[in-house]
């Protein structure tokens, strides 16, 4: 069941105009995986530093992993939002998720 910890990836992130502009970006030499805890190989398999490479140089890679990740993350939060709805306790899944999207993903490296 999807806990609200995990968060789709938004691959304009890793698009942003500051990477053109010369800035480093963290996601760069990120080793770690998107999610670790994910049954999704694209998100527990492939490194953030690999995944930036693969959309830095457009590569249909990249967002096929990408796309893989995003899919098996709304399918999990929908199971956790049918298991709760089943549960009666909607009301607190969202607050939860909320509250783990509003805390944000991995501290930087």
């Amino acid at each position: 069941m999807c806990d609200g910890d995990r968060s789709p990836v938004v691959v304009q992130l890793l698009e942003d105009d500051r990477l053109d502009a010369g800035v480093d970006d963290p996601a760069r030499e990120d080793m770690r995986p998107l999610d670790e805890q994910s049954s999704c190989p694209a998100s527990r398999d492939y490194s953030r530093a690999y995944l930036h490479h693969l959309v830095r140089a457009n590569e249909a890679l990249g967002g096929m992993l990408l796309s893989w990740h995003n899919l098996a993350y709304y399918q999990e939060l929908m199971q956790g939002i049918r298991q709760a709805i089943a549960e009666d306790r909607f009301a607190d899944f969202m607050a939860e998720t909320q509250e783990n999207w509003a805390r944000g993903d991995l501290e930087p490296v």
